[in-house]
């Protein structure tokens, strides 16, 4: 599933993604070829000079249509991570409101719905820097729907090297899929976007355990979402 997945957002995404050299399938096996780009991964550290053409690729990918692309919103109808989470792992979530939590991610599904190709999962390895392109990789979850959700995922990724959470807000503000949304909408959309985000990873962690990263990651959209909540709504 996730090759496919590759294979048919990468073809989507066109020049933003490496070329599909091939793709064959026989009995079990999948085999896919792409494009070899000698490129780097992204500095998403404050002053880096990367951040200017990442934005100028996010605004390409804001601009990309779907197609058959399975909606983001069918893939988020379940909105009860922060309550499994409690469930199973009480302390990782203390101290949230569950059932404030489960209302807002309950809102999520619809007010990211749309049209737009989403890669849904951009962190500074997913981009490929060259000299003269910046190309996005491994789309192995890519989703329908509006055009402001991937800049808010990198916006998160943002609060991770170093900008304040209103300093990733703004940046992601500038993007073009922010600026064609309503503005009325905005706040409330990310705000729900971000606590999903919150139950889910934090529903991760709890499932993978030992695993720092997703602790790690868990911590950090919580932390936006608690900044959203106080800041935005």
């Amino acid at each position: 599933m996730f090759l496919a997945n590759e294979v048919t957002a990468g073809q989507l995404a066109g020049d933003v993604a490496p070329a599909v050299l091939c793709s064959v399938e026989h009995d079990d096996w999948h085999v896919v070829g792409f494009e070899y780009i000698d490129g780097r991964p992204a500095n998403l550290a404050p002053g880096s000079a990367d951040l200017d053409r990442i934005g100028d690729t996010l605004d390409t990918l804001s601009g990309l249509p779907a197609g058959d692309t399975r909606p983001l919103q069918l893939r988020w109808a379940n909105s009860n991570h922060w309550r499994n989470a409690a469930e199973r792992a009480p302390e990782s979530v203390s101290g949230w409101d569950i059932e404030r939590m489960c209302e807002w991610s309950a809102r999520a599904p619809e007010l990211v719905n749309g049209n737009t190709l989403l890669h849904t999962d951009l962190h500074h390895d997913q981009f490929l820097i060259t000299d003269d392109r910046v190309y996005v990789i491994d789309w192995a979850f890519p989703g329908a729907g509006a055009p402001w959700v991937d800049a808010a995922f990198l916006s998160l990724r943002l609060t991770g090297s170093g900008y304040t959470h209103a300093e990733a807000y703004q940046w992601a503000r500038r993007r073009k899929g922010w600026a064609a949304t309503d503005t009325d909408t905005l706040a409330e959309s990310v705000t729900a976007w971000a606590v999903y985000v919150a139950g889910l990873w934090s529903w991760f962690a709890v499932q993978d355990g030992v695993l720092a990263f997703a602790e790690y990651r868990a911590n950090l959209v919580r932390s936006y979402a608690a900044w959203c909540l106080r800041e935005l709504v």
